[in-house]
């Protein structure tokens, strides 16, 4: 069972990432493109994180991922907000 939870969390993962991509290629703002790719991604790479934790039932795999995953929250949008104060110059 635990299996098909995986599955549908990389599936529901891997349909973020390719809105992420899409937005990134349909775009044609530079603003709007930094948003697809910081907001849909980091929530892609969020879904697959948990299904690395749910597959791999170890205590040090899941304190790594939600390390991980708190560090794309942290970052994420700094990076994006520097990248925007770039594009306006």
């Amino acid at each position: 069972m635990m299996m098909y939870v995986v599955t549908a969390l990389l599936w529901i993962a891997g349909i973020f990432t390719l809105v992420a991509a899409i937005g990134l290629v349909r775009f044609s703002d530079v603003f709007l493109r930094m948003h697809a790719a910081t907001k849909v991604g980091t929530i892609g790479v969020v879904f697959s994180l948990f299904a690395l934790t749910l597959y791999f039932d170890d205590p040090a795999i899941r304190v790594r991922a939600v390390l991980i995953a708190l560090f794309l929250f942290i970052t994420a949008p700094i990076v994006v907000h520097v990248l925007s104060r770039a594009a306006l110059i």
